[in-house]
């Protein structure tokens, strides 16, 4: 028969291993969290200087569904899909893969490395994002 002081010992050993995978959830929580603001940090800085009003630009609104309201940014006619699809990601915090579809040409934008000019869409554009699995 257990004694009063094995019942206290092992009652302290299973809640020193609760406390532990608590604190290691926790900090593993921590963790994440702060990759996912670095993420969106680095996304940030690779981001293009938007183009001043006096510039010629194409103005880009990115939304997740139609209808809904979105981000507009301004991009130089130089700026890449790429470009584009990293505001997209900064702007909606997504750290998958993204597919883009410009509503008004009825396009998927697939070719990520062309310019914006070269890749036939209008100069007040409206960008639906989905995720890879949503299509």
């Amino acid at each position: 028969m257990k004694d009063e002081k094995e019942d206290d010992r092992e009652f302290y050993e299973k809640m020193k291993k609760i406390q532990a995978k608590y604190f290691d959830q926790k900090e593993l929580a921590t963790i994440i969290e702060d990759s996912k603001i670095d993420y969106y940090k680095q996304l940030e800085k690779k981001l293009p200087e938007e183009p001043k009003e006096d510039e010629e630009y194409y103005s880009i609104r990115i939304k997740e569904k139609k209808g809904e309201e979105g981000f507009l940014r301004r991009f130089r006619p130089t700026d890449s899909i790429e470009d584009i699809k990293t505001f997209a990601k900064f702007k909606l915090r997504k750290n998958s893969d993204i597919n883009m579809y410009s509503e008004h040409e009825g396009k998927v934008l697939y070719n990520t490395h062309l310019s914006i000019q070269d890749s036939g869409i209008g100069k007040n554009c409206n960008i639906v994002i989905h995720n890879e699995d949503d299509l």
